[in-house]
């Protein structure tokens, strides 16, 4: 069984569990009814996963619970972060605060160990890498191109092919439209921003002919986002390879004098890098952290923090 059957098996057999009564018994009846078929599942989940996933798992199952009873009338509720009122249910699929504060401290001590140049990526001779993407823009490949601006924005390989517009400010910013994952599971993410201004690494004008080419050249408007990742994930990820790679180096302890060649280059990478360049170049009394948080337009500020495991090599 898929994950995905027995997340809609579980929301299917939540639905036909009914409350018997608006008295005070019938109430604690069906929440406690709730309550054990929900633990049934998390500790199914928790002896299957490891706490990593099992937290990304739970999210899940909150997200198809959302989605599933949205619009309906809920005699018993949960008042929820995300949605508002939300199914009882929701109060109950959860980690344990142990295990919530164990993840915490992993989580925390992975942090720790990159942002202190442990594992740190470092971006070298970005002006170079700028350049480099800044010529793709010409090229008659559409995944060059495609390559060219996923550096030069920051934005998605999806935005990119499928929802991105861009609106010119000047030279160097541009008006953004098309944000993806601001909904998981139907769900609106809380906090989460479209329509926002973003410096771009090129002219802004080339940025947005260079995007109406990828559009030409690969018209995929009728596509799903799924469909649109399936059709250009292998591609896009080639024409990053062969024209972006070389730029990165892995520092392995805390000295910059220690550095190893860096070739696992992906199209989410150019994410982090943009973040560092843009940063350096068009915004540096910015706090990189904020900086981050607002060019990328995420829910939360925490969403930035794996964005820090890159550094740009001093004076390059």
């Amino acid at each position: 069984m898929t994950k995905i059957t027995r997340i809609d098996e579980f929301v299917d057999d939540l639905s036909s569990i009914h409350l018997n009564g608006n008295d005070k018994d019938s109430v604690a009846a069906y929440r406690k009814c709730v309550n054990a078929f929900c633990k049934k599942e998390v500790e199914y989940l928790r002896k299957n996963l490891t706490l990593t996933s099992l937290r990304s798992s739970l999210t899940d199952y909150r997200n198809a619970v959302r989605n599933h009873f949205a619009g309906q009338y809920l005699p018993v509720t949960f008042q929820d972060r995300h949605s508002g009122n939300g199914h009882i249910a929701l109060k109950y699929l959860i980690l344990k605060k142990e295990e919530t504060k164990t993840y915490e401290a992993q989580e925390t001590a992975r942090k720790d160990k990159y942002l202190h140049g442990l594992s740190r990526l470092i971006i070298c001779n970005h002006s170079d890498l700028v350049e480099k993407a800044g010529a793709l823009l010409d090229s008659n490949s559409v995944y060059d191109i495609a390559a060219g601006l996923l550096l030069l924005t920051g934005r998605r390989v999806t935005e990119i092919f499928k929802t991105a517009h861009f609106y010119a400010i000047d030279n160097n910013h541009v008006r953004f439209s098309g944000q993806l994952k601001n909904e998981k599971c139907g769900v609106a993410a809380k906090g989460a921003r479209d329509n926002y201004v973003i410096p771009v690494l090129a002219d802004s004008q080339r940025i947005i002919d260079a995007l109406a080419r990828v559009r030409e050249l690969k018209p995929l408007q009728d596509k799903t986002e799924k469909e649109v990742n399936t059709l250009v994930s292998n591609s896009i990820g080639k024409a990053v390879k062969r024209n972006l790679k070389g730029f990165i180096k892995h520092s392995v302890d805390l000295s910059l004098d220690n550095l190893v060649s860096w070739n696992s280059i992906e199209p989410k990478n150019l994410r982090s890098m943009y973040v560092h360049i843009a940063h350096y170049n068009l915004a540096r009394t910015a706090v990189l952290g904020s900086f981050a948080h607002e060019v990328l337009g995420h829910a939360n500020s925490g969403a930035v923090d794996n964005y820090m495991e890159y550094m740009l090599y001093p004076n390059n």
